[in-house]
C-alpha cells in the first residue's frame, strides 16, 4: 500500500512539473524588427524594418521598472508594469503623465510583439528583436 502511494505521489509530481510553461522575461533592450500596419489596399501586412533605418526604435525595459523609447530622437520614458497573467503592458509617461496600455501578443527569448488598440480595434503591431550584449 505504501509503495502504491509513493508511485501515485511521484506520478502526480512528475505530471505537474512537466506542464509548466516557460516564462520569458520582458526586461531588456529591444529594437524594432517589423511593424504591422494597414497598407494602401486597406489590408494589414508586416513591414520589415532594416537595421540601418531611421524608422527603427529602441525600447528599453529595466529591472527597476523604468522604460524609454529612442529612435533618432528620444521618444518617451517613464515607468512600466507588465502583468504576465493578462499579458498587459502599462506604460506611464514621466514627461506628460499619460498612461498607455498595450497587449503583448508574443514574447520569447528573442522577440516581443506588442499590439496597439483603440476602442477594441487593432491599429498596429510592433515586433521587437532583443538586443543581446
Amino acid at each position: 500500500m505504501k509503495s502504491l502511494l509513493k508511485v501515485l505521489f511521484l506520478s502526480v509530481f512528475f505530471i505537474l512539473s512537466c506542464n509548466k510553461e516557460k516564462r520569458y522575461s520582458i526586461v531588456g533592450n529591444w529594437e524594432t524588427a517589423a511593424v504591422y500596419r494597414i497598407d494602401e489596399t486597406g489590408n494589414f501586412r508586416w513591414y520589415e524594418i532594416p537595421s540601418y533605418s531611421r524608422a527603427k526604435r529602441l525600447f528599453n525595459l529595466s529591472e527597476a521598472g523604468s522604460y524609454y523609447f529612442f529612435s533618432d530622437i528620444p521618444e518617451g520614458h517613464g515607468i512600466y508594469n507588465y502583468d504576465y497573467a493578462t499579458k498587459k503592458l502599462t506604460l506611464a509617461s514621466s514627461s506628460n503623465g499619460s498612461v498607455q496600455l498595450v497587449d503583448v501578443s508574443y514574447l520569447d527569448e528573442n522577440f516581443l510583439t506588442v499590439d496597439y488598440y483603440y476602442n477594441a480595434v487593432l491599429l498596429a503591431r510592433e515586433k521587437f528583436r532583443r538586443i543581446k550584449r
